[in-house]
């Protein structure tokens, strides 16, 4: 059974039992790790941005409008360490502005709508993400930046007491990474997932090093 989440519900959901694994894109944290537990990794991204064409038009009274998901690692880092070089690369695409404002969000997908409504210049996720707003929103209009500005390690979450399932997801994900079965291994799921990306040695590496767990 699937049930629903939010970025800002799907912690105490697991927690109080509503649901059993958390399965989504929910980057691995030393916070996370003292309340839950993670699995073997699921997936690399990282930071980057959306804006729309032609790049630093919207920009309206000199206010840089960031879009951010709440309760995330992206919205937690944006003043930490993606602000500096993000700042550059904004500046270097022709972005005119003296200061800026954040506007958080339930889900990505209100971001096109954002967009289109004047309410963001930029809007941040990771970069997977973006790619996927822009192809699915029809998002025609909109350029997504080929920078990285954090590391975002992906895991499945279990609850503290749940060893059993845990040790089940970690199997089942093993086994992926090890390709024994041609039908369900992760080059099959990234193919099918991501058609016509190209994935970094990095991402590729790191099934090839957690499939060998025993």
């Amino acid at each position: 059974t699937f049930v629903p989440i939010t970025s800002a519900t799907r912690f105490d959901l697991l927690q109080d039992h509503s649901i059993d694994i958390l399965c989504e894109a929910t980057t691995v944290s030393l916070d996370r790790i003292k309340r839950f537990r993670p699995t073997l990794y699921t997936f690399l991204s990282g930071a980057s941005f959306m804006y729309k064409h032609p790049a630093g038009a919207s920009v309206k009274e000199k206010i840089l409008k960031i879009g951010v998901l709440k309760n995330t690692t992206t919205r937690e880092n944006i003043l930490k360490s993606i602000w500096p070089n993000l700042n550059r690369d904004l500046v270097s695409l022709g972005f005119k502005y003296h200061t800026f404002d954040l506007v958080e969000v339930d889900t990505h997908w209100k971001s096109k709508a954002l967009f289109d409504s004047g309410e963001i210049d930029i809007y941040i996720a990771d970069r997977e993400i973006l790619i996927a707003i822009r192809k699915l929103k029809f998002g025609r209009d909109l350029v997504v930046s080929n920078r990285y500005y954090t590391i975002e390690p992906y895991a499945l979450f279990t609850r503290n007491d749940d060893l059993e399932l845990l040790d089940i997801a970690n199997t089942t994900l093993r086994d992926m990474y090890r390709e024994t079965d041609r039908r369900l291994n992760i080059q099959v799921f990234l193919r099918t997932n991501f058609p016509g990306q190209i994935f970094s040695d990095t991402l590729l590496h790191l099934f090839k090093l957690q499939r060998i767990l025993d």
